[in-house]
């Protein structure tokens, strides 16, 4: 293929096999539907390669190696190289939220305070991520990008009425929340609703709740306890809420309810059929050294990495109390010196 960049026009979005031959120099348009591929000096079709061009942040492999970056824009390369997509992301609103749920096209939210696994969460596509209002503006100034949900300000005992309620999700707006996410009662959320704040509640298993159920537990697994979370999420989506946390509900429940209704339900623990995966960066990242939940999955071992580090830093940090206590720090090439003329002018001055 001729073209170094491939921009695609995407129609409908999903898993694409995009049939065609290169024609021209620079840039090629695909329009998906056609097999047609417009270059930068003609026009024309070629024979199948069997480019298979997923959304996202997916690789597909044939004869080239292809990634499809989120803002339509491809590169291509040898299988044995590749170049990766462009890590801009585009600002993730309210609109692309509701308009991936339409599509059955599932997301992803990260919980994190850290801004840098904030940054990182943005660089590798994740769409949503939730932070406490102490690290709010912090996090947004190193993840401007993503849908940033704030939490537990929204919570406090003395925001527990209406009026309050509204003015602590305004104060997490202007720091930068695209939206809120309380367990406060339906009253609260639709103060805020009528006000044009987003809310995301909270049903399942809430943990602050956990006696009501006798310890944490999966909730749900009977009818009548199926039921109530189906009325708890509807009386979130009639007060006006955007979206839920539903927390290990099992599977074909979620599903159930979020076929049903509008609302969208963020899974914690209850399968795929909601419209977002949620899970805490801590576990995502092996650095949680206690229990990790069953719905969660480790996908790397920073806490090792960390470890590493922190015995270079002790290491470093023992080193100097050594050349400290043994005289050789600081070393000349550490030393200001003076001229013995200003020295001695100096002395006489105190004298």
């Amino acid at each position: 293929m001729a073209g170094k960049n491939i921009y695609l026009d995407f129609g409908e979005g999903g898993m694409v096999a995009c049939a065609g031959g290169a024609v021209g120099d620079g840039r090629q348009l695909v329009r998906f539907g056609r097999t047609r591929l417009r270059g930068a000096r003609g026009r024309g079709t070629g024979p199948a390669l069997g480019y298979e061009v997923s959304l996202g942040k997916n690789w597909c492999r044939s004869k080239r190696e292809v990634s499809a970056g989120r803002n339509g824009c491809i590169f291509w390369g040898d299988a044995t190289h590749h170049q990766e997509p462009d890590a801009t992301m585009k600002k993730i609103t309210l609109h692309d939220l509701f308009e991936a749920k339409k599509e059955r096209r599932q997301l992803t939210e990260i919980f994190t305070t850290d801004p840098l696994e904030a940054q990182a969460c943005e660089a590798a596509g994740i769409e949503i991520v939730m932070t406490i209002t102490a690290t709010l503006k912090a996090l947004r100034a190193a993840a401007p990008n993503v849908f940033m949900i704030a939490t537990d300000k929204i919570n406090d005992p003395e925001i527990a009425n209406p009026a309050a309620a509204v003015a602590a999700g305004f104060r997490a707006m202007n720091d930068g929340a695209d939206a809120v996410y309380t367990h406060l009662s339906t009253e609260c959320v639709r103060a805020m609703s009528r006000e044009k704040i987003p809310v995301v509640g909270h049903v399942g298993y809430v943990p602050y709740r956990s006696s009501w159920f006798g310890g944490p537990r999966a909730v749900g697994k009977t009818a009548s306890e199926a039921i109530q979370v189906y009325r708890d999420t509807l009386a979130y989506q009639e007060a006006g809420a955007i979206a839920v946390e539903m927390e290990i509900v099992p599977q074909r429940v979620a599903a159930e309810i979020a076929r049903r209704l509008e609302i969208m339900i963020f899974s914690m623990g209850s399968g795929r059929g909601g419209d977002v995966q949620y899970l805490f960066a801590t576990d995502v990242l092996g650095t949680n050294t206690g229990h990790v939940p069953r719905h969660s999955k480790v996908y790397g071992n920073l806490h090792a990495e960390l470890e590493r580090v922190q015995a270079l830093r002790v290491e470093a940090f023992r080193a100097l109390q050594a050349d400290v206590r043994g005289g050789t720090f600081p070393e000349a090439k550490h030393l200001l010196e003076v001229h013995e003329g200003e020295f001695a002018a100096f002395v006489e001055g105190i004298e």
